[in-house]
């Protein structure tokens, strides 16, 4: 017979063991978690001390007592003295989502939140409150957020346990439940009143879910206090540009970039709004400005954004061979960026009516996602105009199998049956297959 203790801190299991096993044991370094030696103690078999049971974290002890009449009786005598909640399978651990109440119950009379106990003791129900959030319990993991707040306030500034609330923010929000996800969010924002990170985590939040005005109305409120966090305004701009404020937005970056003219980000943002505007004109000069303050090598990533919109102004002003140039500057940062590269072929095959430089780079789109449906019909395309027929043929098909519902797959198809150029409705001449 194996029994299981619990105990919710190691000067506790220290005197479990002294009462019923080890009169003379000194020290908690001198437990082992493989086995303590049971020659001196009559009735017992084996003593182990592990740290979780049944997934239960705890400062356990696992008896096996003898099967003679010692180990029955020492069994009994351990079994009457302790509480029933120090006892395996009476050890509150809830499998299933309690209320509130019923949930602090049982945890207050399982942890002692007092006296030079509190840390210890918040530190075993912090991994309690991780395994209810890893088995699916949520709402008891957020109960035992609210509760370890109570008893230890400072406990969930320490060592970023505070990120546990972000775990429990997308657990909520893989749920629907989006009063848990902002209620966590608040929370992270109280435990952590000195960063702007809580309110970047709220706010992003409201954007992905279509709740751009309180995002607005917290993001301004966050910049006042951050004012120098381009994160927290970047994410206030798009709130706005997503509510159609456009000037709003500009007359606020403009009044940033007083103080910070050589501020890059800002000058991105700036040609960002003006893009949306469709002020080509004043985004492209914004962008420029952009480059001209950034950091190369410090911001490669932000820089080969600002090409990318650049070129995306030039091609909507039809200036291709300049949307052409800045696109090239996105490939020499990112070789295989996709976005960059189907633009390229798009731009090469549909505007500049360049079959062999649009094939160049659909061959790379294919190279780095050979199962992309898009690229395959696409690169159909290119070959049903170079009259490659046999190549279009194989490419369109296997974009059917792979994009069934979309039909200008299906349209091209058609039109290569009846041997017509899908883009410019001549007769195609399938006795040419050569490259």
């Amino acid at each position: 017979m194996i029994l299981y203790i619990f105990s919710a801190t190691k000067k506790e299991r220290m005197r479990l063991l002294r009462q019923y096993f080890y009169k003379e044991l000194a020290v908690e370094s001198e437990l082992r978690s493989d086995g303590m030696p049971t020659s001196k103690v009559r009735g017992v078999k084996s003593i182990t001390t592990p740290k979780h049971h049944r997934r239960i974290p705890g400062y356990w002890i696992a008896v096996e007592f003898c099967k003679n009449h010692q180990g029955a009786a020492l069994l009994q005598r351990v079994r009457d003295q302790l509480p029933a909640h120090h006892l395996d399978g009476q050890v509150f651990f809830p499998k299933n989502e309690l209320s509130g109440k019923e949930l602090e119950k049982g945890w207050l009379q399982k942890y002692p939140f007092d006296g030079d106990r509190l840390e210890e003791v918040s530190r075993l129900f912090f991994q309690e409150i991780r395994s209810h959030l890893k088995e699916g319990r949520p709402g008891n993991a957020l109960h035992g957020v609210l509760l370890i707040l109570r008893m230890n306030p400072f406990f969930m500034r320490k060592y970023r346990r505070y990120y546990l609330l972000e775990d429990l923010a997308y657990a909520f929000d893989h749920a629907g439940n989006l009063g848990k996800v902002i209620r966590c969010f608040q929370l992270q924002a109280k435990i952590r009143p000195e960063s702007p990170e809580p309110y970047l985590n709220i706010s992003s939040f409201y954007i992905v879910n279509g709740m751009e005005d309180k995002a607005v109305q917290l993001l301004k409120k966050a910049v006042r206090e951050y004012p120098d966090n381009p994160f927290l305004m970047s994410n206030l701009i798009i709130a706005m540009c997503n509510l159609g404020l456009y000037d709003a937005a500009v007359m606020i970056l403009k009044k940033t970039l007083e103080k910070e003219l050589k501020n890059g980000f800002y000058w991105k943002l700036l040609g960002d709004v003006f893009y949306e505007m469709e002020d080509n004109e004043a985004a492209i000069r914004c962008y420029k400005k952009a480059v001209r303050e950034m950091d190369d090598e410090k911001s490669e990533e932000l820089t080969a954004d600002i090409h990318s919109g650049i070129a995306a102004c030039y091609y909507e002003e039809e200036h291709y061979k300049k949307a052409l140039e800045h696109y090239q500057k996105v490939l020499a940062i990112y070789p295989e960026d996709h976005y960059t590269l189907i633009s390229l072929a798009q731009l090469y095959f549909y505007k500049m009516q360049n079959s062999k430089e649009a094939l160049k780079y659909t061959k790379r789109i294919l190279e780095v996602l050979p199962e992309n449906g898009y690229a395959h019909y696409h690169i159909g395309l290119i070959y049903m105009d170079l009259n490659l027929i046999d190549k279009a043929r194989w490419h369109l098909y296997k974009a059917r199998r792979m994009m069934p519902y979309y039909n200008p797959v299906h349209e091209a198809i058609q039109m290569l049956k009846k041997n017509i150029d899908f883009t410019t409705g001549r007769r195609l001449n399938s006795s040419r297959q050569g490259e």
